[in-house]
Order: C-alpha cells, then structure tokens, then sequence
C-alpha cells in the first residue's frame, strides 16, 4: 500500500466521488422524470414534424438506464486489475481512473443520443434517394 499517494490523491479522489454520485443522482431523477417523459416521447414520436424530438426522448431514457450495467462493467474491471500485483501499490489511482471513465461514459453515451437523434432518419434519407428527391 502506497500512503504517500493515497494521501496526495485523496482530494481528487473525493471530489471525483462526489460528482460521480452528483450526476448519477441526476441520472436517477431523469429516469424517474421518465415515467412522465416517455408517454409524452412516443406522442412525439407520432406527429411527424415533432418526430425528433419523441426519439431523442425514448432514446435518452433507454440510455440513461442501460448506463449502470456499463459502469458495473468498468468497476468491475477495475476491482480485477486492483488485484493485480503491478497495480497493488496504485489502488487510489485505478479507481480514479474507472469513475473519470464512469462519468465519461454517461456524457458519451448521452452525446451520442442527441447526435443520433436529431435529423431525418436514415431509412428516410435512403428512400428520398431512390426517389431522387435528395439533391433537389
């Protein structure tokens, strides 16, 4: 065990906790939200013009629950190499590492569903080029 480096990262290491817990506690009011969100996202989804905005809606929320098995992933992962014997001495460091990934991931994950769900469709986009309405 490394005292010298889990004291001079013990700060980093608490407020990395502390925003992990933040925004999981923010993701946890978003999917409760998500009770009310979702009916409202799939009326969206119905009316053409607001088509967008129902599939962002669905898509955020079915991604805001599959993030946890994703973090459980990496915790795991990092509980694994902890036991390790290269990474006995820098235990502090490994964990840092997998909550910074953890909250990466989430902001990721999220990123990809507004960049996925804005925009026509690609089936949409592909039948308005076999019609050859695309370019004009």
């Amino acid at each position: 065990v490394n005292i010298g480096l889990e004291l001079s990262l013990a700060l980093v290491y608490m407020l990395v906790l502390l925003l992990y817990v933040i925004i999981m506690g923010v993701r946890y009011l978003l999917i409760s939200a998500g009770v009310i969100f979702f009916p409202i996202g799939i009326f969206l989804y119905f009316i053409d013009p607001l088509k967008n905005y129902g599939k962002y809606i669905i898509n955020l929320l079915i991604v805001l629950m599959l993030v946890p098995f994703i973090h459980a992933i990496i915790l795991l992962a990092a509980s694994k190499i902890i036991e390790l014997p290269l990474f006995a001495a820098l235990k502090i460091l490994v964990m840092i590492i997998a909550f910074l990934l953890c909250i990466i991931t989430l902001f990721v994950a999220s990123d990809f569903v507004k960049s996925n769900s804005s925009g026509p469709s690609v089936i949409s986009r592909g039948a308005k080029a076999l019609q050859g309405q695309l370019f004009q």
